[in-house]
């Protein structure tokens, strides 16, 4: 959604050098707890990203109906993942924003 990839692509690298490094000799396979590493910290959240991106991108009827009811409160989640203070995950498990947005509809309608 926020097309944020620089900061994974950083993070897919140290967990890379991590991963070779906790490997040493030891006979593990580094590439196997590289993925590992990416499944548990990259790949899941990027899964979340993935939902909301296609429900954000996937009608423009959609898009502007989300925007113009939640422009405000979309930007400032955006700029809260951006700032690493929210996840994707948090967002959409938080049981809350379903309560907020469907008393917002309610209100609203």
């Amino acid at each position: 959604v926020t097309a944020e990839g620089i900061s994974n692509s950083f993070i897919s690298g140290r967990l890379a050098a991590e991963a070779i490094i906790e490997a040493g000799g030891s006979g593990v396979n580094p590439g196997e707890l590289y993925i590992k590493k990416l499944n548990s910290l990259i790949l899941k959240e990027l899964k979340y990203a993935d939902f909301i991106a296609r429900l954000v991108y996937t009608g423009e009827g959609m898009r502007k109906l989300l925007f113009k009811l939640y422009g405000r409160r979309l930007s400032e989640l955006i700029t809260s993942i951006f700032t690493g203070e929210k996840s994707y995950k948090k967002i959409i498990g938080d049981p809350l924003n379903y309560i907020k947005l469907i008393k917002y509809l309610f209100i609203r309608f």
